[in-house]
């Protein structure tokens, strides 16, 4: 007993239970720790994991936004296009319903204008407006040649249509009888085969009743230019009369070089872009990164228009669904890089248009907010949880269940908090506990909460505030763009401002837009262009408003408005509320007018008119609309003075042309009709003159030979025609344009020779009645006057008789040679009385 009581303390079992205690106590201490540090790096990465959903979630449904906003835009370009077309098919069918009007054989005379070629295609010069063809494989009977002379009338709307319309290269007509009307002149007869035939092409078989019984315009499968256009595509749309019977197809040729450009330059993030395909899978718009992703390679050089149905990659099932027309969104992870792909329809070709981004540049965002977060939670175990679970390791022998239950489920109920918060939840209460560090971390969570919903929130309305910033800049500029390209292409006044005011309308959605100009004393504002129903009943009435200039005495009672007082003072004026206000003018035709803009038109320090646009709502206003509009009606300023001088300018240069045709063509019938010879021949031999009734048929030795007649012309006036033969079969174009040259030079000798005698018989008569002036000045005597008067006049008109008498009264006596005073030469007996 006594050697147990000597035994050390820590033999006891006391100390024994208490070291086992004490190491049960320090693995407790240790495993709670590792569990709390297990479970916050948990709940970390899962509120990680879902804030990053959550703005993947939000990329997703910008990048469809972005895609869809692009497809329609595209498609609005196109669909303009197709209104083109149906213009242009309208106008056609007009012409062919009205043919006793435009079938008219001196608008387009077929004789001075068409020619069989060598293989006998019929076909025009390239001096003409438009190029004009007939297949040899055709018969020049009477319908052909009505199409031909009623094709003549199309030429001033193929030639508006093309310089108005962007991206179009040509607009072309083909007929059943296979004649073809084609604008610019590229000289269809030596550019065509001689037996083309248009009625047999892609453009015009898709347009007939069987392939297009709805009758709408279409747009053809975009094929590679052979002229190096690149990739082009055709709007056509059949032709039909008053009657239903069918006329033929119009075509208009778009290039896709700008649109494909547009697309290919697309990007956004860092690295996504964005591509088009047509409804069989071809690439219309890829750039090389999208060739790599699609087909898992580089392209070919001068690889162009690739089929992607041929790619085994995982687009292929997003390929499919783009050619049959879907809109969706989806994801893929090709070469361990997750793709997110947004694509839309272009509906009126049966295109699509896609978009891509990488993960990457989206979760690039939240690199920041996760650097924040494993400091916030490394910090947190450093400082508190640590320290708390060595100071609580004496109580964990006694409550270690109770306080790890305590301890950890907080911090589950705080990461189902925060995965509901991933899910979008953002009013969720986040727990509290009773322990300061989950406390802590709570607070830390709830930190992180609002750091995350006010970058949502931010990035949200930062990409809503763009979208519609882009989206109104784009709109301007592009509505400024047209304005210009219309200011500088339309050189119609009237044209001008109707397309101005129905262009501003429809890009802005105004309720009303008018154009007014200042009358030729600037008392009053004149509408001259205004949109809808209310715009052309103004103009039909003759609408104007006062000017209100101080001097001007008219009648106060006449309205002015906005309008005089812009007009009157140079400066834009507003009426935020029109309604409310008595001294605003309110138009009885616009009733629903609640606010207005007038912005004058000037040149210079000179006001012209004033551009007024009208809306529906109140305050709709502000000084960048201003600034917009100011621009756009300094460029319509411009382009109505241009164009009215144009207009005055083409009006009396055509009134000079017409005089000077009218008096070259007589004087060439006098010239011919005073001659018996009215030209030459040379036969090898010989040159011979042609008498005036000779016949044509005189002129050919040879019946084999081949004729060429060209004609010789002044300024648009036929005085003769040039013929040469030949022995051979076919002329060679450099023999053609060397008779054309001579017929040119000989035309100009010609009018020249002509002006030159005219000028030597003016001077001869010129210098005659100065010598006779002379003769008759050389005395005082009135009877000596007179005797040389009619002396001299006898001698220089060689005339039978020649008198000069003088009257007493207004009227002629009864016998001139009685009763008269004054002198008389007779040839026969040469007495002067």
């Amino acid at each position: 007993m006594t050697e147990a009581i000597r035994l050390k303390p820590y033999h006891s079992l006391r100390n024994r239970l208490l070291l086992l205690l004490l190491g049960t106590t320090v693995i407790a201490a240790v495993l709670i720790v590792g569990i709390t540090i297990y479970v916050t790096q948990t709940s970390g990465r899962n509120a990680q994991q879902i804030s990053g959903q959550a703005l993947i979630d939000q990329a997703e449904g910008y990048l469809i936004q972005l895609t869809e906003s692009n497809a329609r835009e595209n498609d609005l370009i196109l669909n303009g296009i197709l209104r083109d077309t149906q213009k242009v098919a309208s106008y056609t069918a007009s012409i062919y319903g009205n043919q006793e009007v435009f079938s008219n054989d001196s608008f387009w005379i077929i004789e001075e204008h068409m020619h069989y070629g060598s293989e006998g295609q019929f076909a025009n010069r390239l001096d003409d407006i438009t190029s004009v063809f007939v297949p040899n494989t055709r018969t020049v009977d009477q319908e052909t040649i009505d199409d031909i002379r009623l094709g003549g009338s199309l030429e001033l709307i193929f030639k508006s249509t093309l310089e108005n319309t962007p991206n179009i290269e040509a607009i072309y007509f083909g007929t059943p009888q296979d004649v073809v009307r084609y604008f610019p002149n590229v000289g269809l007869g030596d550019v065509l085969p001689p037996d083309f035939q248009a009625s047999q092409r892609p453009w015009y078989q898709g347009s007939t009743l069987e392939n297009n019984p709805e009758r709408n315009p279409w747009w053809t499968t975009p094929y590679v230019d052979a002229t190096g256009l690149g990739l082009v595509t055709t709007a056509a749309m059949p032709v039909y009369s008053p009657h239903g019977s069918f006329i033929g197809v119009i075509g208009l040729d778009m290039t896709l070089n700008e649109m494909i450009a547009t697309i290919e330059k697309t990007r956004f993030l860092e690295s996504g872009y964005s591509f088009l395909i047509d409804g069989n899978g071809h690439a219309i718009a890829l750039p090389d990164q999208g060739f790599y992703d699609i087909m898992g390679r580089h392209p070919e050089p001068d690889e162009f228009y690739a089929d992607l149905t041929t790619t085994d990659t995982e687009f292929a099932p997003i390929l499919a669904n783009m050619m049959a027309g879907k809109s969706g969104f989806n994801s893929i992870d090709p070469d361990g890089r997750e793709l997110y792909i947004a694509y839309a329809p272009l509906e009126s070709t049966g295109w699509s248009l896609g978009s891509v981004i990488q993960s990457n540049d989206v979760l690039k965002v939240i690199t920041p907010l996760q650097e924040e977060l494993g400091k916030t939670t490394g910090s947190l175990l450093i400082t508190f949880v640590l320290p708390a679970s060595l100071a609580l390791l004496t109580l964990a022998i006694v409550i270690g269940l109770l306080f790890t239950n305590r301890t950890v489920r907080p911090i589950q109920n705080l990461a189902e908090t925060v995965q509901k918060i991933g899910a979008g939840h953002w009013d969720v209460q986040i727990p509290r506990a009773s322990t300061y560090e989950i406390n802590i971390l709570s607070d830390a969570f709830e930190s992180m909460r609002g750091q995350i919903h006010d970058l949502v929130t931010q990035l949200e309305r930062r990409v809503s505030e763009r979208t519609r910033d882009l989206e109104r800049r784009s709109l301007q500029m592009q509505v400024a763009a047209e304005v210009a390209r219309d200011a500088t292409s339309t050189r119609n006044l009237s044209e001008l401002l109707e397309n101005s005011v129905t262009l501003i309308r429809g890009r802005f959605g105004f309720y009303h837009t008018g154009i007014f100009l200042l009358d030729e004393n600037e008392e009053y504002a004149v509408l001259r262009a205004g949109t809808g129903e209310a715009g052309r009943k103004m103009i039909a009435n003759g609408h104007k408003l006062r000017v209100n200039k101080p001097g001007l005495h008219i009648n106060s009672t006449e309205p002015s408005g906005l309008v005089g007082t812009a007009t009157s003072t140079g400066q834009p004026r507003i009426a935020l509320e029109v309604g409310t206000d008595a001294a605003h003018y309110k138009n009885p035709l616009l009733p629903e007018t609640r606010s207005e803009m007038v912005v004058p038109l000037k040149v210079g320090d000179r006001v012209i008119g004033a551009l007024d646009v009208q809306s529906q709502y109140p305050n709709a206003f502000n000084e960048d609309d201003i600034t917009t509009l100011q621009i756009i009606a300094d460029q319509l300023a411009v382009a109505i003075q241009s164009a009215d001088l144009l207009e005055e300018v083409q009006s009396n240069l055509m009134e000079l042309e017409n005089i000077y045709s009218q008096y070259a063509s007589n004087e060439w019938r006098k010239l011919s009709h005073s001659s018996s010879v009215i030209g030459y021949q040379y036969d090898k031999t010989s040159s011979t003159p042609i008498q005036s009734d000779f016949r044509e048929d005189d002129l050919l030795d040879d019946p084999k030979s081949q004729a060429v007649k060209v004609p010789l012309q002044v300024r648009g006036v036929t005085i003769g025609e040039l013929d040469v033969w030949f022995e051979a079969d076919r002329v060679s174009p450099d023999d053609m344009a060397l008779i054309e040259s001579i017929s040119s030079r000989l035309s100009q000798a010609m009018e020249s020779a002509r002006l030159f005698e005219d000028t030597q018989r003016r001077a001869a008569r010129e210098k005659l009645a100065s010598e006779i002036t002379t003769k008759v000045r050389a005395s005082n005597d009135p009877q000596t006057i007179l005797q040389t008067a009619v002396l001299e006049l006898h001698k220089a008109l060689k005339a039978n008789r020649a008198q000069v008498i003088l009257h007493q009264t207004q009227s002629y006596p009864k016998d001139i040679n009685n009763g008269g005073n004054g002198h008389e030469l007779d040839k026969k007996n040469e007495i002067s009385e």
